[in-house]
């Protein structure tokens, strides 16, 4: 899958010690017995988590080379099968997790999981949790799901993160070719709410140029943006669908995967 990105400062294409392929995860989940949602998500998301394995990878890396080694930590915004994964990947590394759920399993030592609702970061930083700092903070298909104004969750990351440290945010890319194209038959693209407060649905979706400038209000550095179609879809022509648009320019595909950087000072 040909990648197009935009680079920022001191970014490069390096090597990948840990990423899993998608055959990889499905050897994880293999002997698992997923039900119900676990197995819808795994089924929509195993792309998506092979690509960002490999991004994370590569942001611990660059951290591995300014931070000292037994202070490195990472937090998983938004508990899944993701979360799993991630501290799959790294057994040495403290992977904290955020989420409005209460309680989350196979916590290890170490390891915290803090309950909260994103959406009540209206209410500032003095009700912000007091967590960190991070050196990889991920937000993977999480902000399109808030009401909350982005600049507000971005800041909220850019303060539980160690300055140099990284946040990994990737969200459906709002003007993606197929919504486009469901517009123009005059279709609404975007999902209808749901009545469940734990899971509603996209409340906004974002373009590249809206998230890089809301980044950038937040106080965080646009490092790296990489666009592909790394959601897994079921209908027959959805592989010729997603060659063609890798061929097309990258602001048409699916999936929008954003590096922020907060600044050393």
């Amino acid at each position: 899958m040909r990648d197009e990105r935009r680079q920022g400062t001191s970014v490069t294409s390096g090597g990948v010690g840990k990423a899993l392929s998608e055959g990889d995860i499905a050897d994880y989940f293999w002997t698992r017995s997923l039900g119900g949602q676990d197995r819808a998500d795994y089924a929509f998301h195993c792309r998506r988590w092979a690509f960002l394995l490999g991004q994370v990878d590569r942001l611990v890396e660059l951290r591995r080379g300014v931070a000292r080694e037994e202070s490195l930590r990472i937090l998983d915004v938004g508990v899944s099968l993701q979360t799993d994964l991630i501290r799959h990947n790294y057994p040495d590394i403290p992977v904290d997790s955020l989420d409005i759920v209460e309680s989350v399993k196979d916590l290890r030592a170490n390891e915290r999981h803090v309950t909260f609702d994103l959406n009540d970061l209206y209410g500032g930083p003095d009700d912000w949790p007091q967590i960190g700092p991070y050196d990889v903070i991920v937000m993977a298909e999480v902000i399109e799901h808030l009401y909350t104004a982005a600049r507000i969750a971005l800041s909220f990351l850019a303060e539980i993160m160690r300055p140099g440290g990284f946040a990994l945010v990737q969200t459906p890319n709002a003007v993606a070719l197929h919504k486009r194209l469901q517009m123009l038959g005059g279709h609404n693209p975007y999902m209808s709410l749901d009545e469940d407060r734990l899971a509603p649905g996209h409340f906004r979706e974002y373009t590249v140029a809206e998230l890089s400038e809301t980044a950038r209000q937040a106080g965080l550095e646009v490092f790296e943006i990489s666009l592909h179609n790394y959601f897994t879809a079921s209908r027959p022509l959805a592989a010729i669908y997603n060659r063609v648009c890798e061929s097309l320019p990258g602001t048409l595909r699916a999936g929008i995967s954003m590096t922020l950087r907060k600044p050393e000072s």
